[in-house]
């Protein structure tokens, strides 16, 4: 699951949607209208008073009573006050239904709340009352994000893309779906457009390193992980990654070192004792590469990987009979990991 809040705009709306005319009128309206302006200006709390004066009032129409009360939600969203704000967004829509603005404000008050589905829905509905709604769309691949429908995602930032061709986060977000459908190339392509935008955005490096990765070119992947670590030194799944390309490429000193610095970080982190007892198997470290194996089954006795890691360890210290016992047990965890098999068959223990 890839969660692209990170990527996707997040503005809460402010429904501005009084007519002229109406703002000849005393009283209340104009308090709606201030409240936007105190809301604008970064005061919800002044907004949502003069709303709850405007709504007193007892004097609106419905239109603008649903205007105020998505208005005050969206203050309330600004507070952090999700409940409160779902509140509001569902009465406007019960006095006005066709609200494009209020299912859209809902449906990010679902998702802050976690309420992914609900979410989906509302944008859905939404997108039924303005199907060019490019805030209804985004917040619609935001919510899919959580459950990771990428496809729908996809399909939903390329009908943003075609009405915004600029919106970089659509762009970046498209990519990042097109890599967990292993749409690799098309990744690529988004991503690289979304870096050209904006060259700080280190996930764009890290994500555009994976799709690399995964057409095994490696010296590209190192070269993106390296960007997204220059620019964020706490990724560690980065450096993780960049250590196992380098390994790939045969340079495990600069494998090792990578691993090293993730488990210095993160010492409970028993992929990287595994990646690095590799890495130290294949540099013919093999007492060293013990140690890292021990560490990580250690830390994490369900990992098949560890098993096998360390059963190649043994077999290279001549210690055939725990070699076999390991590559037993990667399998006993995962019947089909291939190197365990084989190194069974090498064994003559299969």
């Amino acid at each position: 699951m890839i969660n692209l809040s990170r990527s996707l705009s997040r503005a809460v709306f402010f429904a501005s949607v009084i007519s002229v005319s109406a703002l000849a009128w005393a009283g209340p309206v104009e308090d709606i209208t201030a409240g936007m302006k105190a809301h604008r200006n970064g005061d919800p709390d002044k907004a949502i008073k003069l709303y709850d004066r405007a709504l007193k009032s007892g004097s609106l129409s419905n239109f603008n009573r649903a205007v105020a009360l998505i208005n005050r939600g969206s203050a309330f969203h600004s507070l952090k006050r999700f409940e409160a704000a779902l509140e509001d967004y569902t009465y406007a829509l019960e006095l006005d239904p066709g609200s494009a603005v209020a299912y859209t404000n809902r449906c990010l008050a679902y998702i802050d709340t976690k309420r992914f589905k609900f979410a989906v829905r509302d944008c859905s509905q939404a997108l039924r009352i303005t199907p060019d709604s490019v805030s209804a769309l985004s917040y619609r691949a935001l919510a899919n994000s959580t459950v990771g429908d990428y496809a729908s995602i996809v399909d939903d930032l390329t009908r943003v893309l075609n009405l915004a061709p600029k919106t970089t986060g659509a762009r970046f977000g498209r990519g990042v779906a097109q890599l967990q459908l292993r749409r690799y190339q098309a990744a690529i392509a988004d991503l690289t457009i979304a870096i050209s935008r904006d060259k700080s955005n280190s996930e764009a490096f890290f994500f555009r390193g994976e799709a690399n990765f995964s057409l095994g070119r490696f010296e590209a992947a190192i070269a993106d992980y390296s960007s997204a670590i220059k620019l964020d030194a706490a990724n560690m799944k980065a450096r993780t990654n960049r250590g196992v390309a380098y390994a790939r490429l045969k340079q495990f000193e600069n494998a090792i070192a990578d691993q090293a610095v993730v488990i210095k970080n993160q010492p409970g982190n028993a992929l990287a004792y595994n990646n690095r007892a590799w890495a130290l198997l294949m540099a013919k470290k093999y007492d060293l590469a013990l140690v890292d194996a021990n560490k990580s089954i250690g830390l994490r006795q369900t990992n098949p990987a560890s098993y096998d890691t360390r059963g190649h360890v043994f077999e290279a210290l001549g210690q055939n009979n725990k070699a076999i016992l390991d590559f037993r047990r990667a399998l006993a965890l995962d019947e089909t990991l291939e190197t365990s098999l084989k190194g069974l068959e090498r064994l003559g223990a299969n």
